[in-house]
């Protein structure tokens, strides 16, 4: 997968990371969780996480440009079966974090190949986005310094949002086709 080196805001979509790298899991044991990954999203256990230097260059190299963000945790949940990922960055600013944010959205609405339908709702004044792609339904949001990108598996990729957000299911827009 390649994007277009013209474009302002190059962006291979963080759920490829996978595909393209097998980094080791970190000293952490994974089922811990974190301070900014969960133990389990909708049953899911976390099995794998990334973070500090490794978590960083993964998300610079996605990116094909250094992101700057003060802390990465890369967090994988299931199994091949059924997974579930989550990427979180942590930023110095909530200004900082906004400005990555628009990036990724002015990069996903220009178009990455492989990824497509793009759109938003709001889940308790929070802007989410979605994508479609890599055989995943993506979620994408802010919330103050932090940016999350959830990819998951469509069968429980509304409840792992939900749980992420800590929300009701309900809460979460029933796509077309994917049942509950």
């Amino acid at each position: 997968m390649t994007t277009r080196s013209t474009d302002p805001h190059p962006i291979i979509p963080i759920l490829c990371i996978l595909a393209l790298t097998s980094a080791a899991c970190s000293d952490r044991p994974a089922t811990n969780g974190s301070e900014l990954l969960p133990a389990q999203l909708h049953g899911l256990q976390l099995v794998e996480s990334h973070s500090g230097e490794e978590a960083a260059a993964t998300i610079a190299d996605l990116h094909k440009q250094d992101v700057a963000a003060t802390e990465t945790e890369i967090g994988i949940y299931g199994s091949e079966e059924m997974r579930a990922e989550l990427y979180v960055s942590v930023f110095q600013s909530t200004d900082e974090a906004a400005t990555q944010f628009e990036a990724m959205v002015d990069a996903i609405t220009a178009g990455v190949p492989g990824y497509g339908h793009h759109t938003h709702f709001d889940v308790e004044e929070r802007d989410v986005h979605i994508v479609f792609g890599d055989g995943k339904i993506n979620y994408f949001f802010g919330e103050g310094e932090r940016l999350s990108w959830l990819g998951a598996n469509p069968t429980i990729a509304r409840a792992a949002l939900a749980d992420l957000l800590e929300v009701d299911v309900n809460l979460i827009p029933e796509l077309p086709g994917m049942g509950r």
